[in-house]
């Protein structure tokens, strides 16, 4: 869905939104393609839905299929060429997938980030724990 259709949407469907989200739509679509997941094809399974809703931000207490779909799209991105930080966040896959969610984050919040969304914050706070 369009941006400017994603607050329309999740209402249609349900789905609370925080201040983060309704500042800046882009990241509902997280939220959005769970509840498709779950009522547009029937998919069930708790930790796939937990994946596809935080595929953008990440969470905090993520489980290991959280954080790879997290990782997996920061490398695969929607937009014309080479993400700018894909050395970087390849190099820190290296050591591990919670290196490489560090690093993304990280890099986005020193690179213009719109807004902070909560779950990325506390994502963030728990990996840094973990990392360091």
């Amino acid at each position: 869905y369009p941006n400017n259709q994603r607050i329309s949407v999740a209402q249609k469907y349900g789905i609370e939104l925080n201040e983060a989200e309704m500042a800046f739509p882009m990241i509902i679509h997280q939220k959005i393609s769970k509840s498709i997941a779950k009522m547009d094809f029937g998919i069930e399974d708790n930790e796939i839905l937990s994946a596809i809703e935080c595929h953008t931000t990440l969470k905090k207490n993520y489980s290991d299929i959280d954080l790879v779909l997290f990782v997996a799209d920061k490398i695969k991105w929607d937009q014309e060429g080479k993400p700018p930080y894909l050395d970087g966040l390849l190099q820190a896959l290296n050591c591990s997938l919670e290196n490489a969610a560090y690093f993304y984050i990280d890099y986005i919040l020193k690179h213009d980030i719109k807004v902070v969304h909560p779950w990325l914050w506390d994502a963030y706070n728990q990996l840094n724990l973990i990392i360091k």
